[in-house]
């Protein structure tokens, strides 16, 4: 599941707010609680008269409202514990939530970046999906990511463009290693697959297409050779224009 910014902002501002409000009753009510416990004596409490004596400082003539009940000291005391726990726990979960979702956008780069979804892996920290403007550079990708000492890759390397879809592996002998997407990552990106590489699974990725369908697609190709554009595919038996609206948008054909 996928969870905006605006989203988790929401969600802070909810929990901030939940804060706030335990925090205002802990106070206030420890305010009230003393001002009973001084202004015992105070007529305007209340029609139902009451001693209080024994043992201890607070004895004397209480003034309580109707139906007024008797709370303890030790009762009022674990009320205000339970509202500094939940107080404490609502702002722990705000500024771990917030540290973790700036992480995430650092390390995954910001989905407004641009149309170029490329992966980054490998012996990094730093790894994750990236969104760069059209026309950007490895290098612009290793920038993003914040990986240093780029004199040690190819500058040639370095310069090549960077397409949807891409893959940029660092291993721990500090090589790139450029490749693509599996199909399934690519799906989940709503990027569309090459048509003309795509084997029996990936193609039963795409949802409506089954085995069967599948399995025409890849024959077709073994015997008329690669597809040349995507509107052969109404070539293939049970494939219309209907079916073709609906899966063309998930194949491309390379240059």
């Amino acid at each position: 599941m996928h969870i905006t910014g605006r989203q988790v902002d929401g969600l802070l501002a909810v929990m901030l707010i939940v804060a706030a409000i335990t925090l205002f009753s802990f106070f206030s009510t420890r305010i009230v609680h003393q001002s009973v416990s001084i202004a015992h004596g105070d007529p305007r409490g209340g029609p139902v008269v009451v001693k209080l004596s024994g043992d201890l400082s607070q004895g004397g003539i209480y003034y309580l409202p109707d139906n007024a009940r008797y709370i303890t000291g030790r009762q009022v005391d674990g009320l205000l514990a339970v509202m500094l726990i939940v107080a404490a726990i609502t702002l722990f979960s705000f500024f771990s939530t917030r540290i973790v979702h700036q992480s995430v956008s650092i390390a995954h780069g910001d989905p407004r970046g641009g149309p170029v979804v490329v992966k980054l892996s490998g012996d990094l920290s730093q790894g994750g999906i990236y969104y760069l403007p059209d026309n950007a550079q490895l290098f612009h990708l290793l920038n993003l990511a914040g990986i240093e000492r780029q004199e040690q890759f190819d500058s040639n390397l370095l310069a090549l463009p960077m397409t949807a879809g891409q893959t940029v592996t660092l291993d721990a002998g500090h090589r790139l290693t450029l490749g693509q997407m599996g199909a399934a990552l690519r799906l989940a990106l709503d990027l569309s697959m090459d048509l003309n590489r795509a084997t029996l699974d990936d193609l039963m990725l795409i949802p409506g297409v089954g085995e069967s369908t599948a399995a025409k697609i890849v024959q077709f190709r073994e015997t008329s050779g690669p597809f040349k554009k995507v509107a052969d595919l109404k070539k293939i038996p049970g494939i219309k224009e209907k079916k073709l609206g609906q899966w063309g948008r998930h194949f491309y054909l390379p240059p």
